[in-house]
C-alpha cells in the first residue's frame, strides 16, 4: 500500500554507497512546502470546527460533574450525569459505570440498575462489573435472559468488518514490536525500529488514513476498542527520537484525529497518549507535556499539561488525583486511564 504524497515521513533508511552509509527520504523534496502549508490550513480549519463540536462540550460537561463529585455533591453529580445522557446519542460507557456506581452511594437503586442496563447495552464487560463491588449485586438481581438480551443489542451495534481490520492491525504492530525485544541494547532497539518497524509502521498509518477518510476513527463508538488503534498510533510515535523528530505522517493525521474528537469516536484520553509517545520520544521523555510517559511533574510542567489537557476535554492532573482520593474514600472505580504513578495518582512536585 502506498502511503499519500501528503503524509509521508522522512523515514531514515540506511543504505550501503560505496561504504558510506546515507539517509533516503522516500519522497519528493518539492512538494514538501505545500504540504506544510496545506496541513496548517487544514489545522486551522480542524480547530475551528471542533471548537464548536458537541462532544468538546460533552467532555466539559462531564468534568463539571467530577468537580461535584470531589466536593461530595453526589446528588448534584447524578443530576448532572442525567442531564448528559439526555443531551447525545453516544455515551462513552465509562460515563455510565460511574453514574451507576454513585446511584448505588446515594441509595438511588432504580437509577442504578438502569444505568447499569445502559452500561451492559454499551459494553461492560461482565468480567468488570463482577468485580466490582457496588454493581455486583444489582447484576446479581438481572435475570439471565435480559442481561443476554442487553448483550446482544450491544453486539448488534458493532460494525464487525470495522472491527476485525483495527484488530487485525493491532495484532500486525505487536507481531513487530514482540520482535524488538530480542535486540540486545538502545542501539541495536533503535536501529530496529528505524529500519523494520518504520516501513512496516508507514503502512499501517497509510492504511489509517483510508480509515479515518472514509468510517472515521474506531474507537469505543464505532467498534467498542479504545486500545487497537490507540496503540499503533502510539507505536508510530515512539520509534525512536530522530525518527519522530522527523516524521510528518501523524501531523497529517493530528487534525483527523481532532475532528473524530470532536465526534466523539475517540476520547480525550486517547488523543493525549497518542500525541504524548510523540513528544516524549523527541525530548528522550524530557518533557512531561500531558503528564503521562515524563517526569515528575513540577509547578511549571503542571501548568503547561493542564493547558494542553483543557484543549480537548481532558480533566486537569489536580482533579485526576482528586478522584483517586474518592476512589479510596468511596469504592467507586472511575476506571481511570493511565498507569499509576504514586498510590494511582500523577506524580506531581510543586517543591
Amino acid at each position: 500500500m502506498d502511503i499519500p504524497i501528503e503524509g509521508r515521513t522522512k523515514r531514515m533508511a540506511r543504505n550501503s554507497v560505496e561504504g558510506m552509509m546515507v539517509f533516503e527520504f522516500p519522497y519528493q523534496l518539492r512538494f514538501m512546502k505545500f504540504n506544510f502549508i496545506m496541513i496548517a490550513v487544514f489545522m486551522l480549519l480542524s480547530i475551528s470546527s471542533f471548537a464548536q463540536s458537541s462532544y468538546l462540550l460533552y467532555h466539559e460537561k462531564v468534568i463539571e460533574t467530577e468537580h461535584l463529585i470531589v466536593n461530595h455533591q453526589f446528588e448534584e453529580a447524578i443530576a448532572s450525569y442525567g442531564e448528559i445522557f439526555k443531551s447525545y446519542d453516544f455515551i462513552f460507557a465509562k460515563d455510565y459505570k460511574v453514574a451507576a456506581q454513585l446511584a448505588v452511594i446515594v441509595k438511588n437503586e432504580s437509577l442504578a440498575l438502569e444505568y447499569l442496563m445502559q452500561g451492559l447495552k454499551s459494553g461492560w464487560p461482565i468480567k468488570e462489573i463482577k468485580k466490582n463491588k457496588l454493581i455486583r449485586p444489582f447484576f446479581d438481581s438481572l435475570p439471565k435472559a435480559e442481561v443476554d438480551a442487553l448483550i446482544k443489542n450491544y453486539q448488534q451495534s458493532i460494525n464487525d468488518s470495522l472491527r476485525t481490520e483495527a484488530h487485525d492491525m493491532f495484532k500486525k504492530d505487536q507481531k513487530m514490536a514482540i520482535k524488538a525485544l530480542f535486540r540486545i541494547g538502545q542501539k541495536a532497539k533503535n536501529r530496529y525500529y528505524e529500519e523494520k518497524f518504520a516501513p512496516h509502521s508507514e503502512h499501517q498509518m497509510a492504511h489509517l488514513i483510508e480509515i479515518l477518510n472514509k468510517d472515521g476513527y474506531l474507537g469505543e463508538q464505532l467498534i467498542n476498542n479504545n486500545y487497537w488503534l490507540s496503540t499503533v498510533l502510539s507505536h508510530h510515535n515512539s520509534i525512536s527520537s530522530a525518527y519522530n523528530t522527523a516524521d510528518t505522517l501523524f501531523d497529517y493525521v493530528r487534525p483527523k484525529l481532532l475532528l473524530a474528537l470532536g465526534k466523539g469516536q475517540i476520547s480525550p484520553f486517547e488523543f493525549a497518549l497518542i500525541e504524548n509517545w510523540k513528544i516524549a520520544a523527541e525530548s528522550n521523555h524530557g518533557q512531561a507535556s500531558y503528564g503521562y510517559l515524563g517526569p515528575t511533574l513540577d509547578s511549571i510542567s503542571i501548568k503547561s499539561a493542564n493547558s494542553l489537557r483543557n484543549k480537548i476535554g481532558l480533566r486537569s492532573i489536580e482533579l485526576r488525583n482528586k478522584l483517586v482520593d474518592i476512589q479510596s474514600e468511596t469504592d467507586i472505580d472511575f476506571y481511570l486511564s493511565g498507569h499509576p504513578w504514586q498510590d494511582g495518582k500523577i506524580s506531581v512536585n510543586t517543591n
